[in-house]
């Protein structure tokens, strides 16, 4: 049984079960909401504890021990850096902490453990790609394949770490401001529910800011010039501005209360902003701080739209403005939005009809509704199948997970998977539509490859 410990790969194992089970205990007692996260550093864990032992020959081959204790340490480091981090997490209000801390914390376990994740991948990869040629009986193809495979490992790896270094330096804040018009010719059938009399109308969207990723005002302050310069006749943001709570917009409220538009400027609620991802000392005090970013929002100049709606009249035609609070698809989501209280105070003949089955787009050419929906899974869901009255849903959330490649105008990201409607434009056979903003900020790891934050002007 002594002998069975010695072995290199035990000791690793238990060292990483030791990590899983702290991290679970932390998890469990001082923050349950995060206990769903458990099977994602599970999976982490695991793949590290293999990317090692697969790389551990490598190591040992190094002559000299101070090189080999060196490499222990550093790929060590990332995965005791991520258990400190989220054991600190339990300790203090994150949003205490100090902004750089804050943003480039988690940021920093990202930059240093992925290329250990991608390592791993690689060997697991090889390993089967040489039982697959033993297998075949092409043992010296598969011997040679082998000895390379140290080499592609770290080569891979090393590639990674330089894509997400320039995520973390350059892609995070590559603002871009992407024009839509509603009108195209492709789109003919929502095209026909834009009332004439909306011809022209702007819409500037912005989405998930998640404010105290930011160190300095700088970059907020560059969007709100940006999004100034588009003249919008409305503006509408749809959700997370903060990451944890109202402390980090404070900073900010000056600089975004230079948005302001003819007819307003309105936003909604996003998961976030609820304060559900931070352990308060009382009910009272994550009640205050809610109410602390509604206030915030006021002196700012922008209206919540909580489960409210209103109009908006244009060249003698109606845009019909709702919002919900955040309603989300998955179960570590709340589901707040009430989308019959927000329509009830605007309630007109296009509900009851929608509401009774003799809904007609046609009967209606002079009201365009459009809806503020933090999360894409409330379309999919909930509007796109009961409510056939609105014409546009205005979403966020998703991020586009912060990865993907843009080809053709179209968005090809990591969140396709987890999101049926992941990143821009969606139109629906009765022409319904459904805009996801990837947003302008970001959150956990501060990077983004592919997916730049964007700011949307939407073209009536």
């Amino acid at each position: 049984m002594h002998g069975f410990f010695n072995r290199p790969w035990v000791r690793v194992a238990l060292a990483y079960l030791a990590g899983i089970a702290v991290l679970f205990v932390f998890m469990r007692l001082e923050m349950p909401k995060y206990i769903s996260l458990l099977s994602l550093f599970v999976a982490i864990f695991v793949l590290d504890a293999v990317g090692f032992c697969c790389w551990r020959p490598w190591v040992q081959a190094r002559p000299r021990r101070w090189v080999r204790g060196l490499l222990y340490a550093v790929h060590f480091l990332p995965a005791l850096l991520l258990l400190a981090f989220f054991i600190g997490l339990t300790q203090r209000n994150v949003s205490l902490w100090t902004p750089f801390w804050r943003t480039y914390g988690l940021g920093i376990v990202v930059l240093l453990l992925l290329p250990h994740l991608v390592m791993a991948v690689v060997y697991i990869a090889w390993l089967c790609v040489y039982g697959i040629a033993r297998l075949c009986k092409a043992g010296a193809l598969a011997t040679r394949w082998l000895r390379l495979r140290h080499g592609a490992a770290m080569g891979v790896a090393g590639l990674s770490f330089i894509v997400m270094l320039y995520g973390v330096l350059f892609g995070a804040f590559d603002l871009q401001v992407l024009r839509v018009p509603l009108r195209a010719e492709a789109e003919a059938k929502a095209a026909d529910r834009l009332p004439a009399g909306l011809a022209g109308y702007r819409i500037a969207q912005i989405s998930d800011f998640h404010i105290g990723s930011f160190v300095g005002t700088g970059f907020v302050e560059k969007v709100v010039r940006e999004v100034m310069a588009l003249e919008p006749d409305l503006i509408v943001f749809t959700g997370d501005i903060v990451n944890f709570g109202t402390a980090e917009l404070l900073p900010h409220a000056a600089a975004l209360s230079g948005l302001h538009a003819r007819d307003g400027v309105y936003a909604v609620m996003g998961n976030h902003d609820y304060g559900d991802y931070v352990g308060w000392d009382s009910p009272e005090a994550k009640a205050a701080n809610l109410q602390l970013l509604k206030d915030t929002y006021a002196r700012m100049g922008w209206r919540l739209l909580d489960n409210r709606s209103l109009w908006v009249v244009h060249g003698g035609d109606s845009l019909r403005l709702v919002g919900v609070e955040n309603w989300g698809g998955g179960h570590r989501f709340p589901k707040y939005g009430d989308l019959d209280a927000a329509l009830a105070e605007t309630a007109c003949a296009i509900d009851t009809a929608a509401a009774t089955g003799d809904f007609r787009r046609a009967d209606y050419p002079h009201i365009y509704t459009v809806l503020l929906s933090h999360d894409p899974s409330h379309f999919d869901s909930v509007v796109a199948p009961y409510y056939p009255q609105v014409d546009l849903c205005l979403s966020g959330h998703t991020h586009g997970m912060q990865l993907g490649v843009r080809i053709g105008g179209k968005d090809y990201t990591a969140a396709h998977r987890m999101y049926r409607h992941d990143a821009g434009m969606y139109i629906l056979e009765d022409g319904r539509r459904l805009y996801v903003n990837t947003g302008v900020g970001f959150n956990g790891a501060p990077f983004r490859v592919g997916i730049r934050p964007r700011i949307i002007s939407l073209e009536l």
